[in-house]
């Protein structure tokens, strides 16, 4: 199918820069085929970005050249190094990654149907993310005036850019380039998941983890609208698995991969730029306290700094909204006790009662209190990022001037959504954890 072409394309490019950088020769790892495509689809959305500033405006012929010389370019440069590779390679194993569509071919059916049923997605799909990709592949010169008129430009890219590579390959704006992006990031999210477990815990258990996530009803739905919170979903889970993975190689190349990914991520949406700053703080301290710093930092901005530039542009450059926050926040409403005690009240019940959520966030909670003496030291950095994010966000919804039930019932459950696969990741974790320790003492 053609509406696919363009995310193979931004696949191979990705994969082979992940190959190279772990010096793999064949598809070995599963975890770097669905790491690999979210690092094309974020290459390919950079490309856009830096020919809309170079060219002043969207130059189809460039954009497309852009993608074969540089597929052309790492291809080369892979079968140059798999001549002269020392490193063992495993054979190709095609069992898991068939096990992996086979097992959930009815999921990703739910998925392909939950898209069409709505093919322009929800509200902020077609009247802010895909209206933005509207723009900008019909404006030409005037793409800069999407800064300006009250039409919110200033929110970071990803998503609108990756749409517009879609449509600059095929030739033409088409509903199917939207639809295609979500289902494939929410099938790699789930793939990041699974392999990204696997490396710690069990195969069974991880596929079951897969099982666990896709059966709530929220995922399925939120993943499916068309906004940019499956995005950021994303990649946050690919920087947190690229994060551990270097926390154990103390590898020079893991960290210029997990700085690419938190670029990436700061690049998806507002709240990705939040969490990319948390997670690199909390990783910095991590570097420092066990004088790792100086072998690692400069490769980790490094990686950072591939998609730092359209973060600034779009940020900061070309904000015309540099003091909105003065206008949209009250420190005063802190002292409200009332709304404290109104969002506290919401946030429980929708934890707790929400059918929608699955029991997601009770087995969480229990699970913490349950068996936290079996946590991993590594993962507490994702554990503290979690909260302390999700702590912001209501401290947030606290200190806005906008009506708090309004915030709370159209963003909440997306904000829960975006971070929902992470405590996937970390409740069967420690499962497993407290199952290894059961069985050693039954050997003893």
């Amino acid at each position: 199918m053609i509406y696919l072409i363009p995310f193979l394309l931004s696949f191979f490019i990705g994969y082979l820069i992940i190959t190279l950088l772990r010096k793999e020769t064949s598809f070995n790892d599963p975890l770097s085929v669905f790491l690999g495509m979210g690092l094309g689809i974020g290459v390919s959305s950079q490309i856009i970005f830096y020919v809309l500033v170079l060219c002043n405006g969207l130059n189809v012929f460039v954009v497309i050249s852009v993608h074969f010389i540089l597929l052309f370019f790492l291809f080369a440069l892979r079968m140059f190094r798999r001549k002269r590779t020392i490193i063992p390679q495993a054979s190709l194993n095609k069992i898991t990654i068939v096990r992996f569509c086979i097992l959930f071919s009815p999921f990703i059916l739910l998925l392909i149907f939950n898209a069409f049923s709505r093919p322009y997605g929800d509200w902020d799909a077609w009247s802010l993310w895909n209206f933005r990709a509207n723009f900008l592949f019909r404006a030409q010169e005037h793409w800069r005036e999407l800064f300006y008129y009250g039409l919110q430009g200033n929110h970071p890219w990803l998503l609108p850019f990756s749409i517009v590579w879609g449509w600059s390959f095929i030739g033409y704006e088409h509903f199917m380039i939207p639809i295609m992006f979500s289902i494939i990031l929410t099938i790699s999210t789930v793939g990041i998941l699974i392999y990204g477990l696997n490396q710690y815990i069990d195969s069974k258990k991880s596929i079951l983890a897969g099982f666990f996530l896709l059966s709530i009803p929220f995922f399925i739905q939120y993943s499916t609208s068309q906004y940019a919170d499956i995005v950021v979903t994303y990649y946050l889970l690919a920087s947190i698995i690229c994060l551990l993975r270097t926390m154990r190689t103390t590898l020079r190349s893991e960290a210029f991969l997990t700085g690419i990914f938190l670029g990436l991520l700061g690049f998806s949406k507002d709240h990705g730029i939040l969490l990319a700053f948390l997670l690199l703080m909390l990783f910095l301290i991590y570097l420092i306290n066990n004088r790792l710093f100086f072998r690692l930092g400069s490769f980790l901005f490094l990686g950072i700094l591939v998609a730092m530039p359209s973060v600034v542009f779009v940020k900061i450059l070309m904000s015309s909204n540099k003091h909105d926050l003065v206008y949209k926040f009250n420190l005063f409403n802190i002292l409200i006790l009332n709304r404290w005690s109104f969002i506290l009240k919401y946030v429980l019940k929708d934890l707790l009662f929400n059918f929608y959520w699955g029991g997601i966030w009770t087995i969480f909670v229990v699970a913490l209190l349950a068996y936290r003496k079996y946590f991993l030291r590594e993962f507490i950095i994702p554990f503290v990022c979690m909260i302390i994010f999700l702590g912001l966000i209501l401290l947030g919804y606290v200190i806005s001037q906008f009506d708090v039930n309004w915030c709370l019932s159209t963003t909440w459950d997306r904000i829960l959504f975006q971070v929902s696969p992470l405590a996937v990741f970390i409740m069967f974790h420690l499962f497993h954890a407290f199952d290894s320790a059961i069985s050693i003492r039954k050997s003893e």
